[in-house]
């Protein structure tokens, strides 16, 4: 019987012992997990914060391409609006030499 009892005091012995060592552990998987969801949180931050970063740089470009779409259209329009007066000097200065080309016949 007292071997039996000693046979049972081991084992209850190698159990706590077991046990110990697995609240060891579990505490310190606890540990890590904490730490790994914090890096983990972290880096969502991060990316969020780059994501908004980036959202706000495309909204910056593309009010930036249509400014200088409006600014190539109205530059657009003014280089042909001087094309027009251009090409209208030439036809009124066409039209002088032809006027000063018959008065000098006339004469």
């Amino acid at each position: 019987l007292a071997g039996g009892f000693a046979a049972l005091e081991g084992e209850r012995r190698a159990v706590e012992e077991e046990k110990r060592r697995l609240e060891e552990q579990a505490s310190e998987q606890a540990r890590e997990f904490h730490v790994e969801q914090h890096k983990a949180e972290r880096r969502v931050k991060a990316l969020e914060f780059n994501i908004s970063l980036k959202q706000d740089l495309i909204r910056n470009l593309v009010r930036t391409e249509q400014a200088l779409q409006q600014q190539n259209e109205a530059s657009e329009a003014k280089v042909a609006a001087l094309e027009g007066e251009i090409e209208a000097m030439r036809a009124s200065e066409r039209e002088r030499e032809r006027e000063r080309e018959r008065l000098e016949r006339e004469r």
